[in-house]
C-alpha cells in the first residue's frame, strides 16, 4: 500500500550513500565516505560499522559473505562480512578506479575501470592482479560488467570455452562497448 511500517533509529549515513544487498549476511550494506554500515533489514538496526582509511568509490560488491570495494586512493579491498568488515586483502592499482568492482563468478575475479580508461582484472581470492588493458573511453558510462554469452556466440567469436561463456563488457570508445576475455583481456 506504500504505508510506512516502521522506522529505523537514526543512522549516521550521509546523503548519496550507496546500498548493497547481502542476503547471505542477512544484511544491507550501506557505504558512504570511508564507512560501511551493516543494517539488519528486518529490525532496521545497525549490526556493525567499519571505517576504512580511504573514501569508497561506488557501491559495495557483495559476493556470498565477502565484500569488494574500490577506494579513491586507487585500491581494491576484499572485506569479510562475517568478521564485521575486516580487511582480508588490498591491492594497489596503477590508477584510481572510477567504478565499483564487478565480480566474475566462474573465475572468482573482480574487474574495475580506472580514471585513465584502463580495465584491471584482480583475483578475488588472492588480490593478485591478472591483466590491465587501456581503452579510449569517451563515454559517460564508466562501469564494466560481467555477463555470460551463449554457446553459439562463443563459437562465432572463436572464444575459449574455459570460462563457460563469461565475459567482461566495458565502454571502450565513443558510443561503443568492447567484450574482453576474462583470461587475457
Amino acid at each position: 500500500t506504500g504505508e510506512i511500517e516502521s522506522f529505523s533509529k537514526p543512522l549516521e549515513a550521509k546523503p548519496k550513500f550507496q546500498i548493497s544487498m547481502a542476503p547471505e549476511l542477512e544484511a544491507w550494506i550501506l557505504s558512504f565516505e570511508n564507512k560501511l554500515v551493516a543494517l539488519d533489514p528486518m529490525k532496521l538496526e545497525v549490526l556493525w560499522t567499519q571505517s576504512l582509511t580511504d573514501p569508497i568509490k561506488g557501491a559495495v560488491s557483495v559476493v556470498g559473505k565477502s565484500m569488494f570495494v574500490s577506494t579513491h586512493a586507487g585500491k581494491i579491498l576484499k572485506l569479510d562480512g562475517v568478521k564485521k568488515g575486516r580487511t582480508e586483502w588490498e591491492v594497489d592499482l596503477p590508477q584510481p578506479p572510477v567504478s565499483a568492482p564487478t565480480y566474475l563468478p566462474i573465475m572468482a575475479k573482480v574487474v574495475v575501470m580506472d580514471d585513465k580508461g584502463g580495465i584491471q582484472m584482480v583475483d578475488g581470492k588472492t588480490g593478485k592482479t591478472s591483466w590491465r588493458t587501456v581503452t579510449e573511453n569517451h563515454n559517460d558510462l564508466k562501469e564494466p560488467w560481467s555477463t555470460r554469452v551463449k554457446g553459439a556466440v562463443i563459437m562465432e567469436a572463436q572464444m575459449e570455452w574455459t570460462h563457460r561463456g563469461w565475459t567482461v563488457w566495458s565502454p571502450c570508445s565513443k558510443n561503443r562497448f568492447c567484450i574482453y576475455s576474462p583470461a587475457k583481456g
